[in-house]
């Protein structure tokens, strides 16, 4: 029941700044003996969650998801508000892609085999000047037309779904968040940050008042989903049975799948296919769900694959060297999307995989969803 300035950027100049506290009102009829201390953060340094109010774009911090009122999985943050988490990047190198040895992955579209996969998942070292933040969730349909005034999901309400305001927005194509590129617009990495005519990811700038709002590049994607972890899942473990509608009890506790998120034999329980409701499963180690399954997200990258891929990396890769801030290949004709979902093995759901589901920007298909990412530095 505190009010007022909690949980808030200060700048200075601002002047006064206040909060209340129903203190009766909390612990009525006790006798109690209250100390106050005040905690600051550099705009540079900021805490890990970030809560906004789509409403009015009112931010607000909190040192851990346990200080986030009413639990960062409540109703009102996958509809009313977002919920952004600060991903300790600076600094920090890492290995992108898959391991040396290879992981289980065989199962993807096409007969695609794992040494064909690999050739495309080249592992190499990154490493990123700054922080950023993250949704902890896929943006949900109720939380885009707050923002936008409309939702494009075709995910209705019927069997087994009585509620859809809290699943992910899908059918949703990059054009449309981004902007067309055209003559005076290149698009990423050409123009930056620079959004399009028309393009929905303004409305959220201007909502949220975050000017660094976008997507992710397939890097940043990447390091978010594993939280520190190498193996094909964020869990630690390596997919279980990566075929093709089959059931992979590793990926089950983690995401929406094939094997969880479409009716068959072995699992009369489900009821009908497509995408859940966010933050549904076990999250990673930073707080992050749905990384793995429910809908394919957007990021900002040309898909390259093979040696046009490897030009992307820094020249002495092979020997160790790293990549820093990488930006992707500077031309192409489809957009890298990250993930997997509801309709598609765990070899799609890997944390390294980037070459399952590519897709034209143009392209608003059904499986297709985000997440936003902004500066971690503090407009």
């Amino acid at each position: 029941s505190m009010a007022g300035d909690v949980n808030c950027k200060v700048s200075a100049g601002e002047g006064v700044r206040r909060f209340s506290w129903d203190v009766r009102g909390d612990w009525p009829d006790q006798k109690l003996d209250i100390t106050v201390s005040l905690k600051a953060w550099l705009p540079g340094a900021a805490p890990d969650y970030m809560v906004i109010d789509l409403d009015g774009g009112d931010r607000r911090f909190y040192a851990s998801a346990d200080d986030v009122p009413l639990t960062v999985t409540n109703s009102v943050y996958k509809r009313d508000k977002l919920v952004m988490r600060r991903i300790p990047a600076a600094g920090v190198t890492w290995r992108m892609g898959q391991p040396i040895g290879g992981e289980r992955c065989d199962g993807n579209a096409g007969n695609a085999k794992e040494a064909s996969l690999r050739d495309n998942e080249t592992a190499h070292f990154v490493a990123f000047t700054d922080d950023y933040y993250i949704g902890i969730f896929e943006v949900t349909q109720q939380q885009y037309r707050k923002i936008t005034g409309a939702s494009p999901s075709t995910m209705k309400t019927g069997t087994g779904r009585d509620d859809v305001t809290g699943f992910p927005v899908e059918t949703v194509s990059y054009d449309a968040l981004r902007g067309i590129a055209a003559d005076s617009f290149l698009g990423w990495p050409q123009t930056g940050h620079v959004l399009g005519e028309g393009a929905k990811l303004q409305a959220f700038r201007d909502r949220l008042g975050l000017n660094s709002i976008d997507l992710p590049t397939e890097a940043q994607w990447e390091f978010a989903c594993r939280a520190g972890t190498a193996s094909a899942l964020n869990s630690g473990e390596e997919c279980g049975d990566a075929i093709q509608n089959h059931v992979d009890g590793r990926l089950d506790k983690l995401g929406w799948y094939v094997g969880n998120a479409k009716p068959n034999e072995s699992r009369p329980e489900v009821l009908y296919e497509g995408p859940r409701e966010v933050g549904l499963k076990l999250p990673n180690a930073w707080g992050l769900y749905d990384m793995h399954g429910n809908v394919h997200e957007w990021c900002l990258d040309w898909l390259s694959l093979g040696d046009a891929y490897r030009a992307t990396f820094a020249a002495d890769w092979a020997a160790g060297g790293v990549t820093v801030d990488p930006k992707g290949a500077t031309s192409g004709t489809h957009r890298v999307m990250r993930g997997g979902d509801y309709f598609y093995s765990s070899a799609w759901a890997r944390s390294a995989c980037r070459s399952g589901y590519p897709a034209l920007p143009s392209d608003a298909g059904r499986h297709h969803g985000f997440r936003i990412v902004c500066s971690g530095t503090l407009d």
